[in-house]
């Protein structure tokens, strides 16, 4: 069977940005995504148009029942080498945020829909690559972000464990990002005034990121690493 790789979050932004990297890397793609159909769509169009197939995988990483058969029934369809969990939810909150229902939903969507895939990677799978998708804030503890943190510092430890535990067959990376989009209710004039507080003084854009994951792709012997595309911003602690 063709060879495919799965990119979850990939409507848009940076999982569109793979994506299409992938597919100019060969690889036939597993589209997943939530409510994002149109623009699922579109991303779909463009890959066909690089001449690789595209099949569009809908499910709410929500409902646990729609994660705990995804990879299986993407390799129904095709050879998938390749898991890219990129899909997440990134919203404020700190202590003053009452009750734990954000940090269950956060954790549902950023770690444990990452953990279930990654599991059923390896047993549908046996071998391939699984490339995370962290935050360069990771290192950090100063956050705004109290309940999205906890969830990209639990999936880095994820990434780690699962590097041991699942070689030599199969390869888990990690990629953080740093000021490579703003959130989508910033403008870029946000992340330019951020970029003032970093060793390189400027931001990156999504083909930093589509370097380090042709890295990752091609180099073999690469497992348990986390690359850090953020102008060095990981390093104001």
């Amino acid at each position: 069977m063709a060879k495919f790789a799965l990119i979850t979050g990939a409507a848009d932004r940076i999982g569109k940005s793979f994506a299409l990297a992938l597919a100019k890397m060969d690889y036939n793609i597993f589209l997943h995504y939530n409510t994002s159909k149109e623009k699922a769509e579109d991303t779909a169009t463009l890959i066909e148009k690089m001449g690789q197939t595209c099949i569009l995988k809908q499910a709410n990483f929500k409902k646990e029942e729609q994660v705990t058969q995804y990879i299986a029934d993407c390799c129904h369809e095709g050879d998938l080498e390749i898991l890219i969990n990129n899909a997440s939810n990134f919203i404020e909150s700190n202590f003053e945020t009452v009750g734990s229902t954000l940090l269950d939903d956060l954790y549902t969507v950023n770690f444990k829909a990452p953990y279930i895939l990654t599991k059923q990677f390896a047993s549908q799978c046996r071998k391939g690559l699984i490339i995370n998708m962290l935050d360069t804030k990771i290192k950090q503890y100063k956050t705004k972000h109290l309940d999205y943190l906890l969830t990209k510092k639990s999936l880095e430890d994820f990434t780690y464990l699962s590097a041991t535990h699942l070689a030599p067959d199969i390869r888990v990376n990690g990629i953080a990002p740093g000021l490579i989009l703003p959130p989508e209710d910033k403008s870029d004039d946000y992340l330019e005034e951020m970029a003032k507080g970093i060793p390189l003084q400027k931001r990156g854009d999504l083909e930093h990121l589509v370097q380090a994951l042709k890295l990752l792709v091609e180099n073999p012997f690469i497992t348990g690493e986390v690359i850090t595309v953020d102008g060095g911003e990981h390093l104001n602690i």
